[in-house]
C-alpha cells in the first residue's frame, strides 16, 4: 500500500516507552512522588498476573530514578498502583493519545500493554511535550499555505491543539532521569555525545508464550523495538520491526535500534543547548533507604548518600537518625582474675537496629505489602555490610595509645592484657565494620596490682625455642643485648615473628629492639626492672620475662 504511513497510521504496542507517560509523569506531577521515592523490586503478583523485570533480576529497595534508568517493570507497576490507574490514564490522554480506550485502565498501562497500541507520531509528540517544558503541541506537518499572489489560504496553527500537561519542573526532572538512560542505562548504545543535551527512553515488547509456540517462533522474539531520543529542539521516536511476523521475518534481542538512533541524531542540526533547570528545581543530598527521603547525617556511609533533584519545597529537611552518633554504655565495671580482665556494662542498643522497631518502621503504608522484604534487606545490610551492632573493647596505656582488643555483641568481655601495670579499658557502642558513628566510649581504670600480669614466664608453649640472653645487670646507660633467636618446631622463624619488647615499670612497649634498648638506657634510677618479651608467630605466642638490675657505674653486683 503506497499510501500507508507507518509513522501515522500503524498502531504498535509502546512497551517500556509508556512508563514515563502513564506512570512516572503523573507520579511526579500530581502523585506526590519524587525521583527519590522507592518501591521494593521483587516478583509481584496482582490477581492472576505476575509482573517480572525483563532480565528476571530484582534489586530490592529501588528509587524511581534507578527504575527509569534501568527500565524496571516491577517498580513501575507498583508506582502506578500507588498513585492510582485513573490518574495514570488521565495523564496519558492529556499527552495526546487518541487510541486509548477504557479497557486500558489497568496496571498494564504502566508497561505499555494497551488494547490498540499507539502511533509513532503521537508517541513522538508525547516526548516532545516533556522536552518542551511540559507543554503539548499537536503535531502538524505545515503551518500556513499561500497562493502565488501571497494570499493566505490555510493556517494550520489556528486550530492546533496546545495545552499544558506537566509543570516545567516535573518535565525537567523526567528529562534529567532520562539523561541517565542514555549515559548509563538501557539506551546507552544510542548516546551520541557531541556536547549536546540528550535524553531518551527505550522499549520492547514480546509475544505471549502460546502464540510464540503455536507459530514456532523463537523465545527471544521481539515484535516491537523502540528508541525515543530528544534534545532541546528535536524529538525522534524510532520503531524497528516487521509489519507481519513469521518464522522467516522477525526480530530478536540485539536489534540495531539504538545504533540507528545514534546515527540519526548525528545528522540532525547540532543543538549545543542543555536542558535548563527551572529556578523551582533544587538539588539535595539524600540518605538512600529513607522514606520520606531524609538528609544524610554526618556519619552516613558514603555508599548510601545520593544527590537528587526536587521541586522546591519537596526536598528533604529532616536529617536521618539511622547513623546518628551512638550513645555510651552505662554501669561499666571491671574485675580481675589471675592475668585476665573482665569488663561488664549495661547495654545501650539503639532503636534503629532493633527488629521490633524496624518492623514498625517498614509497616508504614508507603511500603505497601513489601514490609517483610524491606525488613530483610535492612537487617541483612546491618549484619553483612556494617558487621552487626555491638561493642568495641579498647585498652589505653599510660602514654595515651589506644588499641582495640576485641568486639562483642553481648554486655561483657574477658581478655588478657599484653602488658602489666595500670591500664584504662574503654567500651564503645559501634558496628563491627563501621565505626564512624561509634560512641565516645565509657572508660574504667584497671589496676595492675594483683592481676599477676607480670608474674612468671609463659614458656609452657613447647612449640617455641627462644634464645634470650639472661644478662641480669648493667650499669645505667650501658645496657645492651644480643639479638633474639626464635625457633618454632625446630625451624628458625625469627624474621617472620613479631617481637614486642616491654618494660613493666614504665608501662612501655615497642616492636623495635633499638628503641627498647634506648629506653632502658634513658633510665636514671637504680633498681630492678621487669623486661617482658612477647613473641607471636603462626597465631601462637610465647612470653619471657627477665629481671634487670640497673646500678651506678662504680657499683658491681654479683
Amino acid at each position: 500500500n503506497r499510501t500507508w504511513n507507518r509513522a501515522t497510521d500503524t498502531t504498535r504496542q509502546p512497551g517500556s516507552c509508556f512508563k514515563i507517560i502513564g506512570c512516572y509523569a503523573p507520579a511526579l506531577d500530581a502523585g506526590g512522588r519524587t525521583l527519590a521515592s522507592v518501591e521494593d523490586d521483587a516478583p509481584f503478583t496482582v490477581g492472576s498476573k505476575t509482573f517480572n523485570n525483563y532480565d528476571f533480576r530484582y534489586r530490592g529497595f529501588t528509587n524511581y530514578r534507578t527504575a527509569i534508568t534501568n527500565s524496571m517493570n516491577v517498580v513501575t507497576v507498583k508506582a502506578l498502583q500507588r498513585i492510582g490507574v485513573d490518574l495514570g490514564y488521565q495523564y496519558a490522554q492529556s499527552f495526546g493519545f487518541t487510541t486509548l480506550v477504557d479497557q486500558d485502565k489497568n496496571l498494564a498501562l504502566a508497561l505499555g500493554g494497551l488494547t490498540n497500541g499507539v502511533t509513532n507520531l503521537e508517541l513522538t509528540a508525547a516526548y516532545a511535550t516533556i522536552a518542551n517544558s511540559g507543554d503539548y503541541n499537536e503535531p502538524i506537518f505545515y503551518t500556513t499555505i499561500y497562493d502565488h499572489d501571497g494570499n493566505l489560504l490555510l493556517d494550520r496553527t489556528e486550530n492546533q491543539e496546545q495545552h499544558e500537561v506537566l509543570s516545567d519542573d516535573t518535565a525537567w526532572l523526567l528529562t534529567d532521569a532520562m539523561k541517565d538512560v542514555l549515559t548509563s542505562g538501557t539506551g546507552k548504545s544510542a548516546y551520541f555525545g557531541m556536547n549536546m543535551g540528550q535524553a531518551g527512553k527505550t522499549g520492547t515488547t514480546n509475544l505471549d508464550t502460546a502464540t510464540q509456540k503455536a507459530q514456532n517462533l523463537p523465545a527471544d522474539l521481539i515484535p516491537d523495538s523502540w528508541n525515543i531520543t530528544y534534545n532541546p529542539e528535536y524529538s525522534i521516536a524510532l520503531w524497528y520491526g516487521y509489519d507481519e511476523i513469521s518464522s522467516e521475518h522477525y526480530s530478536t534481542v540485539g536489534t540495531p535500534k539504538d545504533q540507528l538512533m545514534r546515527a540519526i541524531m548525528k545528522y540532525i542540526p547540532v543543538c549545543k543547548d542543555e536542558f535548563k533547570a527551572p529556578s523551582s528545581v533544587v538539588a539535595s543530598q539524600v540518605e538512600f533507604g529513607t522514606w520520606p527521603a531524609q538528609l544524610p547525617s554526618d556519619y552516613t556511609p558514603s555508599d548510601l548518600i545520593r544527590t537528587e533533584y526536587f521541586i522546591k519545597g519537596a526536598q528533604p529537611t529532616e536529617v536521618s537518625s539511622r547513623f546518628s552518633k551512638l550513645g555510651d554504655v552505662t554501669g561499666l565495671k571491671a574485675t580481675t582474675s589471675g592475668n585476665s580482665v573482665t569488663v561488664t556494662w549495661t547495654e545501650n542498643k539503639p532503636d534503629v537496629v532493633k527488629e521490633d522497631y524496624l518492623k514498625e518502621y517498614f509497616s508504614q503504608k508507603v511500603f505497601g505489602n513489601s514490609t517483610s522484604n524491606f525488613l530483610s534487606e535492612r537487617l541483612s545490610y546491618n549484619q553483612n555490610t556494617l558487621g552487626g551492632f555491638g561493642y568495641g573493647i579498647y585498652v589505653k596505656d599510660s602514654s595515651g595509645n589506644t588499641t582495640q582488643v576485641g568486639f562483642t555483641n553481648t554486655n561483657s568481655y574477658t581478655f588478657k592484657p599484653s602488658s602489666g601495670g595500670n591500664l584504662t579499658v574503654i567500651v564503645k557502642a559501634q558496628y563491627k565494620n563501621f565505626t564512624a558513628n561509634a560512641s565516645d566510649g565509657a572508660e574504667i581504670k584497671v589496676s595492675g596490682s594483683g592481676t599477676n600480669i607480670d608474674d612468671g614466664n609463659n614458656n609452657n608453649n613447647k612449640n617455641f625455642d627462644v634464645n634470650i640472653a639472661s644478662s641480669g645487670s648493667a650499669s645505667i646507660g650501658n645496657y645492651s643485648e644480643k639479638d633474639i633467636i626464635v625457633k618454632y618446631k625446630n625451624k628458625d622463624v625469627t624474621k617472620d615473628s613479631v617481637i614486642t619488647y616491654m618494660i613493666s615499670e614504665l608501662n612501655y612497649r615497642t616492636n623495635s629492639k633499638d628503641e627498647f634498648i634506648s629506653k632502658i638506657n634513658e633510665i636514671t634510677e637504680t633498681g630492678t626492672y621487669s623486661l617482658r618479651y612477647q613473641i607471636s608467630y603462626n597465631g601462637e605466642s610465647y612470653t619471657h620475662i627477665k629481671k634487670l638490675y640497673l646500678h651506678a657505674n662504680n657499683e658491681t653486683r654479683n
